[in-house]
């Protein structure tokens, strides 16, 4: 995110953020409406609505492999 806000582009534009289950949930209840929306319904993921950087959320114990939409 440091680079995206003055207008350099990396090769990945996503933060991955392992967290726990309950981790997710407070995620969630503390980012919601503060610039933070979902990537699609029901995703576990976040988008920055201002600079479009994806915020994703592996969740310990959950797979995670080609397919997975959490």
């Amino acid at each position: 995110m440091a680079l995206l806000t003055p207008g350099f582009r990396r090769f990945t534009e996503d933060i991955d953020i392992l967290v726990t289950p309950e981790g997710l949930r407070r995620i969630h209840a503390k980012l919601s409406g503060l610039g933070h929306v979902p990537r699609f319904r029901n995703s576990g993921h976040l988008r920055d609505a201002q600079t479009g950087a994806r915020i994703e959320f592996p969740v310990m114990g959950r797979f995670t492999g080609v397919g997975s939409r959490s």
